[in-house]
């Protein structure tokens, strides 16, 4: 019986699940033996390597998935995948047993697109970055991540730049005593604003502050679809 992953579904088999031990090989099926049971989970892969990949759900949902079969697959594709129904609680959760990963749709790659200006950005006036330990991305402006897109945005930056990354906001930073007399010691706040995806282009900014005199940002960024997949050019930038 073949069944798609829900966002329930998803909940429950988190908190547990239960597998019915396997066939023995070569015993027949008969009348009162059950097939056993295939779970698809259908999410955007965002990153790999030759032999599994990360992928994301809409909901915020990220996993680690073993490539059962030879696959080449592209950072934004969306992915079917067939497994036994258990998920591992680890972060990203694992899957279990899984039986097949086919491409489903060539995907947009939104979130590569942002990772990449990110990337640009740090790699400018990198004095700013000197020192961090963590990352503090402010998406409450922005309108196209989903909610996975935004987990694996701040795990991979996480990873990338070996730092602590999550979201909040320069005023979150304040009442945690994170951010004083308009410094922050201990890391940088990284703002992405964006208009909703308008047919195929919308304009987004992004800014690294530091402190009161010390951050850099580019505004009116453009982002377009091209060949079906999302591209940028740097907008008019700035620095403080």
């Amino acid at each position: 019986m073949k069944r798609t992953i829900t966002v329930a579904l998803l909940l429950l088999l988190a908190v547990g699940c239960t597998r019915q031990p396997a066939q023995q090989q070569g015993e027949p099926l008969n009348e009162n033996t059950a097939a056993p049971d295939t779970f698809t989970l259908t999410a955007e892969v965002v990153d790999f390597t030759e032999s599994s990949i990360l992928v994301a759900d809409s909901e915020g949902g990220l996993y680690s998935v073993g490539l059962p079969n030879r696959i080449h697959v592209a950072q934004g594709n969306i992915v079917e995948i067939e497994f036994d129904g258990t998920i591992m609680e680890t972060y990203p959760a694992k899957l279990s047993n899984v039986t097949a990963v086919r491409i489903s749709e060539q995907g947009s790659n939104l979130l590569g697109m942002y990772l990449e200006a990110i990337d640009e950005l740090m790699t400018i006036d990198a004095g700013l970055n000197s020192g961090i330990e963590m990352l503090v991305f402010d998406l409450t402006n922005e309108a196209n991540l989903n909610k996975g897109q935004r987990a694996a945005l701040l795990y991979l930056c996480k990873n990338k730049y070996q730092v602590r990354a999550s979201e909040g906001t320069f005023e979150d930073m304040v009442d945690e005593g994170l951010v004083t007399e308009l410094y922050f010691e201990k890391g940088m706040i990284f703002t992405i604003e964006s208009e909703p995806v308008d047919g195929k282009k919308f304009t987004f900014s992004m800014n690294k502050w530091r402190s009161g005199d010390g951050a850099y940002g580019a505004d009116e960024c453009e982002a377009s679809l091209k060949d079906g997949r999302w591209v940028y050019q740097m907008g008019a930038q700035w620095i403080s």
